[in-house]
């Protein structure tokens, strides 16, 4: 089956894998302060930048990339789904998804998880008031505010915008209704997610040292207090530092983190692409969406 690989920026980057090849495609990417809207585009049937080189980088580049695979969903035999988030050239969260049997925007959901860099979204309580797990997101008309690819635990009834969760994208006609995404509102689309192993509250700067080791795993370590992740790839990623500060911030300024070793590792392929070179870029977040499909041997 195939996989394909999508983008943001913090890059936010779609990958799938299909069941004529082991690779990893990318099909989509979001970068932020992109043009345009990412709803829109990701649900429509024009694609972007498939000729231009550069918006395949998982760098600073603001360019979104849509590959005509997305069009071809259903026949290209999609069999896993990868969506990462980049920041600085590296992982810093990672989901993985069964694609098999699903639409474009179907695998997105709580039950198509196979796996994540998030030890408590699984067992999440979905019955808590805000729970979302949801590519088209939260739609507030009447706010102006639209958070796609929406993964959120809960809202603060209060009043005070502390609402924690996992992971959102301020799509581009958001006004915002939380501090938290007007204070970002210039840098639309813009992504916030958790550089730890749980979920954060969005409107809240934390802070945590950690202890970031050379060495990935999965299941991610749980003990996210002392220790940075990052997911297994194929190759060995370099890098990594003897210790980080990591600050909860947005899809531009996102903290970096890095993996903690574990007895049970998984293996995340490498991205397929036509780029020679991926150089990484300091400002750059990115997060990947990957499927694996394995009867068809469609290219990005």
């Amino acid at each position: 089956m195939a996989r394909i690989t999508v983008i943001l920026k913090i890059i936010l980057l779609f990958t799938v894998q299909t069941n004529a090849s082991s690779e990893w495609n990318l099909v989509f990417k979001i970068a932020t302060g992109g043009s345009g809207g990412i709803y829109d585009l990701f649900t429509n049937s024009q694609t972007q930048n498939i000729d231009d080189p550069e918006a395949r980088l998982f760098t600073s580049t603001s360019k979104h990339f849509k590959s005509d695979i997305m069009n071809n969903w259903n026949s290209v035999g999609i069999e896993q789904v990868k969506v990462l988030i980049y920041k600085n050239g590296l992982v810093k969260a990672f989901l993985i998804f069964d694609g098999i049997g699903s639409t474009s925007t179907s695998w997105f959901s709580l039950d198509k998880l196979l796996s994540s860099s998030y030890s408590d979204l699984k067992g999440a309580d979905t019955n808590k008031i805000g729970f979302y797990f949801d590519l088209q997101g939260l739609e507030d008309t009447n706010n102006v505010n639209y958070r796609r690819f929406y993964v959120n635990a809960a809202w603060d009834t209060s009043g005070h915008c502390l609402d924690s969760g996992w992971l959102m994208v301020s799509d581009v006609l958001s006004t915002g209704d939380c501090q938290y995404e007007t204070n970002h509102l210039s840098q639309k689309p813009f992504i916030l997610f958790s550089p730890f192993s749980t979920q954060i509250k969005f409107g809240e700067v934390q802070t945590r040292v950690c202890r970031c080791l050379p060495v990935c795993s999965h299941p991610i370590q749980l003990y996210d207090a002392k220790f940075c992740y990052d997911p297994c790839p194929e190759i060995t990623t370099t890098g990594y530092s003897s210790s980080q500060t990591d600050t909860t911030e947005s899809a531009t300024t996102l903290p970096t983190t890095q993996h903690v070793p574990s007895t049970v590792q998984t293996t995340i392929p490498e991205l397929s692409t036509d780029i020679t070179t991926l150089r990484a870029t300091a400002s750059a977040i990115t997060q990947l969406l990957t499927i694996n499909h394995k009867h068809t041997s469609s290219k990005i």
